[in-house]
């Protein structure tokens, strides 16, 4: 099966095989849904939890690191850290321009720029990502995927295409 959940301006959408789902993103940047005028907060732990929590294996896939596919998978890790068996996170940060960046650079600007630049937000709000989710549920529930990489799921393999793994536009300098 195939669930679109109404979040507004963002993303929620979960796929379902016998006895699993994969919910891709879960976010919105809005506080309010406007349809029922719902907290968007609410609706993800009083809606879309329970909606799948008897199902035995949950699996959450990040599709990219923006406020509105990301901030209800906070919520649920908040509200039951356990809630998901993995978890999928993109492997390499990426630019405000969409380039996929080095960790190590991401680990630089983390460390050493200013936080209120383009590529602090970008880049160690991406890092962050990484710790954060790994010590909610666990480091080894936590996949990075990059280009080349295969999951399983629904008992079909699934072959990820992005962030690419090559071709960095920074120099190993």
């Amino acid at each position: 099966f195939f669930e679109l959940h109404n979040v507004e301006y963002g993303e929620c959408a979960v796929l379902g095989a016998e006895h699993e789902i994969l919910m891709v993103d879960c976010g919105s940047m809005n506080r309010r849904i406007r349809a029922g005028d719902v907290d968007f907060f609410d609706s993800v732990t009083g809606g879309i939890m329970p909606r799948y929590a008897d199902v035995p294996e949950r699996s959450f896939l990040l599709t990219h690191c923006h406020r509105d596919h990301i901030c209800g998978f906070w919520r649920i890790l908040d509200t039951d850290p356990g809630y998901f068996d993995r978890v999928f996170l993109p492997a390499a940060p990426r630019g405000t321009d969409g380039r996929p960046l080095l960790l190590e650079f991401a680990l630089y600007v983390f460390v050493f720029l200013n936080r209120l630049t383009g590529y602090a937000k970008a880049n160690a709000g991406e890092v962050r990502l990484l710790c954060r989710a790994a010590r909610a549920v666990g480091p080894r529930r936590v996949f990075p995927l990059r280009a080349g990489d295969s999951f399983l799921f629904g008992g079909a393999e699934y072959e990820v295409l992005w962030p690419r793994a090559e071709d960095y536009p920074f120099s190993p300098a």
